[in-house]
Protein backbone atom coordinates (compact mmCIF):
# COMPACT_ATOMS: atom_id res chain seq x y z
CA UNK A 1 0.00 0.00 0.00
CA UNK A 2 1.47 3.14 -0.67
CA UNK A 3 1.74 5.83 2.01
CA UNK A 4 1.09 9.72 2.10
CA UNK A 5 1.79 12.25 4.43
CA UNK A 6 -1.30 13.84 6.12
CA UNK A 7 -1.44 16.86 8.58
CA UNK A 8 -4.89 15.19 9.66
CA UNK A 9 -6.52 11.56 9.83
CA UNK A 10 -9.13 11.00 7.12
CA UNK A 11 -12.31 10.79 8.59
CA UNK A 12 -13.37 8.77 6.07
CA UNK A 13 -10.52 5.82 7.11
CA UNK A 14 -11.48 6.22 11.13
CA UNK A 15 -13.30 3.11 10.94
CA UNK A 16 -10.65 1.10 8.65
CA UNK A 17 -8.32 0.47 11.40
CA UNK A 18 -4.91 1.30 11.66
CA UNK A 19 -3.52 -0.43 9.08
CA UNK A 20 -5.26 1.72 6.22
CA UNK A 21 -4.03 4.79 7.12
CA UNK A 22 -1.78 5.95 4.78
CA UNK A 23 0.52 8.11 7.07
CA UNK A 24 0.96 5.19 9.82
CA UNK A 25 4.26 2.80 8.97
CA UNK A 26 4.51 -0.04 11.14
CA UNK A 27 7.52 -2.59 12.24
CA UNK A 28 8.45 -4.72 9.04
CA UNK A 29 7.61 -2.74 6.33
CA UNK A 30 9.69 -1.88 3.43
CA UNK A 31 10.45 1.79 2.76
CA UNK A 32 11.43 2.10 -0.92
CA UNK A 33 12.23 5.87 -1.26
CA UNK A 34 11.67 9.03 0.50
CA UNK A 35 12.58 10.45 4.04
CA UNK A 36 10.03 10.94 7.25
CA UNK A 37 9.99 11.56 10.92
CA UNK A 38 9.08 9.14 13.27
CA UNK A 39 6.88 9.89 16.37
CA UNK A 40 7.27 7.32 19.20
CA UNK A 41 4.17 6.74 20.90
CA UNK A 42 5.32 4.23 23.61
CA UNK A 43 8.52 2.44 24.51
CA UNK A 44 9.03 -0.40 26.75
CA UNK A 45 6.27 -2.48 28.63
CA UNK A 46 3.54 0.06 27.24
CA UNK A 47 4.55 -0.59 23.69
CA UNK A 48 1.83 -3.25 22.30
CA UNK A 49 4.54 -6.05 21.32
CA UNK A 50 5.15 -5.84 25.25
CA UNK A 51 1.19 -6.05 25.48
CA UNK A 52 1.16 -9.32 23.52
CA UNK A 53 2.92 -11.09 26.39
CA UNK A 54 1.41 -11.16 29.83
CA UNK A 55 4.23 -10.62 31.85
CA UNK A 56 5.00 -13.59 33.09
CA UNK A 57 8.54 -15.41 32.57
CA UNK A 58 8.41 -18.90 31.93
CA UNK A 59 11.61 -21.21 33.40
CA UNK A 60 12.42 -23.47 30.64
CA UNK A 61 13.62 -27.10 31.98
CA UNK A 62 17.34 -28.06 31.56
CA UNK A 63 17.44 -29.66 28.01
CA UNK A 64 19.61 -33.06 27.81
CA UNK A 65 23.07 -30.26 26.62
CA UNK A 66 22.41 -28.05 29.71
CA UNK A 67 22.65 -31.30 32.16
CA UNK A 68 26.01 -32.70 30.35
CA UNK A 69 27.84 -28.84 30.23
CA UNK A 70 27.01 -28.93 34.42
CA UNK A 71 27.50 -32.64 34.57
CA UNK A 72 31.26 -31.80 33.11
CA UNK A 73 31.73 -28.82 35.03
CA UNK A 74 31.43 -30.30 38.31
CA UNK A 75 33.84 -33.25 37.29
CA UNK A 76 36.59 -30.39 36.30
CA UNK A 77 35.22 -28.38 39.65
CA UNK A 78 36.23 -32.07 41.78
Amino acid sequence: MAKHPLDAPDPALAGTGPFAQPQLCFQGSSVSSGSGTAVITATGGATRFAAAHDGRTRQRGASAFDRSVQGISWTLIR
